[in-house]
């Protein structure tokens, strides 16, 4: 029964926590507008693909009803640079004899926005939802959020779109997460990720700490002498986390926050996964 419950716990986590890490403020699990900065170059860019938008109003003449379908409900973008922003696309059809209007659409994070090049698609039409992924504003590798699109399509007012991302890294960390599994309340666990510089720049761990305090985790890290590093002149670093006995038993999900001087993703998250018994 553990096992099972660590399990579902785990996946659910894994999909909305380590895959959601995000550095922006307007994360979080309910639907937030992007910011109009940010969302106003995926409208340039958007139109643009275009040729310009259409808008023909909202007329439904007769019993005409709208009918929204979309490509795929579950997205996932090819990996992108940690240096600029990440595109993709996703069709949106109208399988309706009415005009299918799409009135908004919003995001879970502003890290990752979508805008349609026609906000107005007549029966038997399509256009193009385009996605905007901001790796900048977010805090890891790896990152699942949800783009919903609110129409006048009767039967489904609103749909939601699945994006998951995988963000080129500026350094290496191995592992990049910690799942620990079922651990006793009087168990000591220790875990070690070794990081290594990828670039030219010269790497440098400023601190290692849990944004969440608690007495049963503790973290610290050293620099790796240059006579162990796997490439000459690619710094390494060893970073050691440790649970410690007395923890309260239940599911727990942590955090080691790593601050560096890499250039764009100068904040890393490396979480970590277990469950507490007696």
């Amino acid at each position: 029964m553990h096992i099972l419950r660590f399990i579902s716990v785990s996946t659910a986590l894994l999909c909305v926590t380590l895959l959601c890490g995000c550095g922006d403020s307007g994360s979080g699990d309910g639907d937030v507008d992007p910011d109009e900065a940010f969302l106003e170059q995926v409208r340039k860019s958007a139109v643009s693909a275009s040729g310009g938008g259409q808008d023909t109003g909202r007329i439904q003449p007769g019993n005409r009803v709208a009918k929204i379908e979309l490509e795929t409900n579950d997205y996932l973008m090819e990996e992108i640079s940690y240096k600029g922003l990440g595109h993709g696309e996703i069709k949106i059809y109208n399988r309706g004899t009415g005009n299918l209007e799409v009135d908004r659409i919003t995001t879970t994070c502003n890290c990752t926005v979508g805008a349609v090049r026609d906000r107005v698609i007549p029966p038997g039409g399509s256009t193009i939802l385009d996605i905007t992924v901001d790796p900048a504003r977010i805090n890891g590798f790896y990152t699942t959020k949800v783009l919903t699109l609110y129409t006048n399509d009767p039967l489904n007012p609103f749909v939601s779109i699945s994006v998951t991302t995988h963000i080129e890294p500026e350094a290496e960390f191995s592992p990049d997460k910690f799942l620990l599994g079922i651990r006793s309340q009087s168990e000591t666990v220790d875990m070690v990720t070794r990081v290594r510089q990828l670039h030219e720049r010269p790497l440098e761990i400023l601190s290692v700490d849990f944004p969440q305090k608690s007495p049963y985790f503790t973290v610290n890290f050293d620099e790796v002498p240059e006579s162990e590093w796997k490439t000459p002149g690619m710094r390494e670093y060893i970073i050691r986390g440790r649970l410690l006995p007395g923890a309260p038993e239940g599911e727990h999900l942590k955090v080691i926050l790593v601050k560096s001087n890499l250039e764009y993703q100068p904040e890393i998250g490396l979480p970590i996964y277990l469950t507490i018994v007696p």
